[in-house]
């Protein structure tokens, strides 16, 4: 069993609803890497995972205008563990082969950025039919929209839950910490 520990950020109306009904999977959009559930991964230092999760937060209150102003958007994370079969990671970090055999099927400069979301979604699609496998966590290196000043480039490791089976008592997806912050 591979043991994921991740950050998400959200609003404080949307944690009450996590809290209450638990992860859900958006069903009608593809988000910057497909559709899904995203945590900054970390290994055993969250700080760094903390700090990027309240940076996307940012990004989606202020610019990309993603959450309700009517209701709270105060800032809150939840620290968790998710636990999946090795077999349902989908790695583009750790197999680089699977990351080039995704660029040769959407080459870079072809296609809008915005675009490339759903085509993650496609091409996790068509290695599950043609595999016969399902995949559950697919990790990858990701950026932060205005992140400045930090080593290297703007992409730091990060996992997104495709599918979910959370059940409250099954800890598969277990809250470590709820660590709230206001705006």
């Amino acid at each position: 069993m591979l043991i994921l520990k991740g950050i998400h950020a959200t609003t404080a109306y949307h944690a009450k609803n996590i809290n209450k009904n638990g992860f859900i999977v958006p069903q009608e959009n593809s988000g910057k890497a497909g559709r899904g559930l995203y945590f900054w991964n970390y290994e055993s230092n969250r700080k760094n995972a903390l700090e990027l999760s309240k940076q996307w937060w940012d990004f989606a209150l202020n610019k990309a205008n993603i959450y309700d102003r009517k209701q709270d958007c105060s800032l809150v994370q939840f620290d968790c563990e998710i636990h999946i079969p090795e077999q349902e990671l989908l790695d583009f970090v750790g197999d680089i082969a699977l990351y080039e055999a995704f660029l040769d099927a959407y080459p870079i400069g072809l296609y809008n950025e915005a675009t490339y979301g759903a085509k993650l979604d496609d091409f996790i699609n068509i290695l599950e039919r043609v595999s016969n496998q399902q995949f559950t966590v697919c990790r990858m290196n990701l950026s932060v929209p205005n992140l400045r000043k930090v080593p290297f480039a703007n992409a730091f490791p990060a996992f997104i839950q495709i599918i979910i089976w959370f059940f409250f008592s099954s800890l598969l997806i277990r809250l470590i910490r709820s660590i709230d912050f206001l705006c």
